[in-house]
């Protein structure tokens, strides 16, 4: 009985250190994509749940969204995309978000960190090119969104004085650093999309986007 239950718990332990295998990706290949989130270990989640959730945005300010967890349904939103090569010099991850110009995804750098929670690192969605470099990363037949170096993403139960209202925001844990209180570890997997139509009147150009590899939606 003892021997069982020591062996039992040995077990669990190793399950702990161990990472969460997940269901294999199936892949292809689109010029746009889906931003869904998959928990780094099912285990650990928020509540209301987050898992099988999309990116989505919150309006802080003129031309400024902070990214967070948003809904289970994306039907009609207009899609990310890659943008840039990197003979050009600029690769970025932009969405129209249904307007005349392109708001691209920035994450704040290693020294720099949210002034309300010091030591965290914000993904923002804002009005023109985001954070150079930013873009997809195929992995040993998985495809992810990378961050500007090694590191995960995260959401967090975090207070947002703009909206003056807890929100799910998406934060970025460099290598070395601790998921903070309050947040899980997660990753962004792109759903393969149809790229949208520009709106008439843009003041944008999809001449350089990307064909990348995606995930096949289930």
């Amino acid at each position: 009985m003892l021997t069982s239950l020591l062996t039992s718990l040995t077990l669990l332990a190793l399950a702990g250190a161990t990472p969460v295998p997940q269901t294999a990706q199936q892949l292809s290949r689109a010029k746009a994509y889906q931003l869904q989130i998959q928990l780094l270990d099912p285990t650990k989640d928020l509540e209301p749940s987050i898992a099988g959730t999309y990116i989505g945005t919150i309006h802080v300010g003129a031309g400024l969204n902070v990214a967070v967890a948003g809904g289970r349904n994306v039907s009609g939103d207009t899609p990310f995309y890659t943008n840039g090569t990197a003979a050009e010099g600029y690769v970025d991850v932009l969405n129209d978000l249904g307007t005349a110009y392109p708001w691209g995804i920035k994450v704040q750098d290693q020294n720099s960190s949210d002034a309300t929670y010091p030591g965290e690192h914000d993904v923002e969605i804002d009005v023109g090119g985001g954070s150079n470099g930013l873009g997809l990363v195929t992995d040993g037949g998985e495809v992810t969104l990378g961050g500007l170096a090694a590191g995960n993403y995260a959401v967090c139960n975090r207070f947002n004085g703009y909206v003056r209202a807890n929100l799910t925001m998406v934060k970025y844990v460099y290598e070395g650093e601790t998921l903070p209180d309050g947040c899980v570890g997660i990753e962004f997997v792109p759903l393969c999309a149809e790229l949208n139509t520009l709106p008439e009147g843009s003041e944008w150009t999809h001449d350089f986007v990307q064909e990348v590899d995606c995930v096949v939606p289930a």
